[in-house]
């Protein structure tokens, strides 16, 4: 044999036993793994596209506010979502475009509206209950529930007769994002005591803005007991327009002094809002929220 076939020869036995001992390797996977399909999981597929808002829903619907909320701001533009729909009635969520005032409505009638009022779904499973909140107060209500609609009614003042609501709402002349909202209910004169009454109020006012303070009583205004008042105000206390021109001029220069007046240093929305609901009255007592 020559020595080409002698090489040729060992070079195919190795072959055939690398085969072979594969061939093994193979069997014993096989021997071990037959069962193995029994606890196989499928590997979860993901598919990924490109998220494309247009296909999320949009609850903001075009519907006219009820007109006793048009005539708290006259002219004023709103922002409408749906909340529900229970037994064919549809409540509603509204905010101005101005950020002065909020509500919850029907249709055809005014449930609640008030500056500070935001409500929360509690769960996805039960869409009619939400937790309303309005200044201090937290109200769950189920507009599956008469009494709990009606409860709704408790978080906001309507305006007493002889009393006037009056509505200040400006922006800074040096950003539109920042902004002085004060609602105040002033007597009329044919109610008692109404100058008394509006002095008192504005000092009330006033002493937002020097922070937590012990407020004067009405019997001291009554009395014309002088209040050191530190807000800096010099005009009259009885001149309510006065009050909310200083009122909103010393909140605009408190932000011009923090942040400046360039745009990108100032937060994309600052604002002020000083509200003073008169809820009860009679002719010994006045009550204000």
């Amino acid at each position: 044999m020559s020595k080409r076939h002698i090489i040729t020869t060992i070079i195919i036995a190795g072959l055939l036993s690398a085969a072979l001992y594969a061939l093994d390797i193979n069997k014993k996977e096989i021997e071990e793994d037959e069962w193995a399909f029994l606890n196989e999981v499928d590997e979860p597929v993901y598919e990924y596209s490109e998220y494309d808002d247009s296909l999320a829903e949009n609850r903001e619907i075009n519907v006219a506010v009820p007109a006793e909320l048009n005539a708290l701001l006259p002219g004023a533009s709103w922002s409408i979502d749906t909340i529900c729909t229970v037994g064919g009635v549809t409540y509603l969520y509204a905010s101005d475009n101005d950020l002065r005032t909020y509500a919850i409505f029907t249709e055809n009638t005014l449930l609640v509206e008030d500056p500070s009022l935001t409500y929360f779904e509690t769960d996805s499973i039960t869409p009619t209950v939400i937790q309303v909140l309005a200044g201090e107060k937290t109200l769950t209500v189920d507009f599956k529930n008469p009494s709990d609609i009606e409860q709704l009614r408790t978080l906001s003042s309507p305006v007493m007769p002889g009393w006037k609501r009056y509505r200040w709402d400006r922006k800074a002349d040096f950003c539109d994002r920042v902004m002085n909202n004060i609602e105040i209910d002033y007597p009329k004169s044919s109610i008692s005591n109404s100058e008394h009454i509006s002095k008192w109020i504005a000092t009330v006012a006033l002493a937002q803005l020097t922070g937590p303070v012990r407020l004067p009583s009405l019997v001291s205004t009554y009395l014309n007991f002088e209040w050191e008042d530190r807000s800096g105000y010099q005009g009259q206390l009885n001149d309510r327009n006065s009050v909310a021109t200083f009122i909103a001029d010393t909140y605009f220069a408190d932000v011009e002094e923090e942040f400046g007046q360039e745009d990108e240093n100032i937060p994309a929305a600052l604002y002020s809002i000083i509200s003073l609901r008169a809820r009860f009255f009679n002719d010994r007592y006045v009550t204000y929220q």
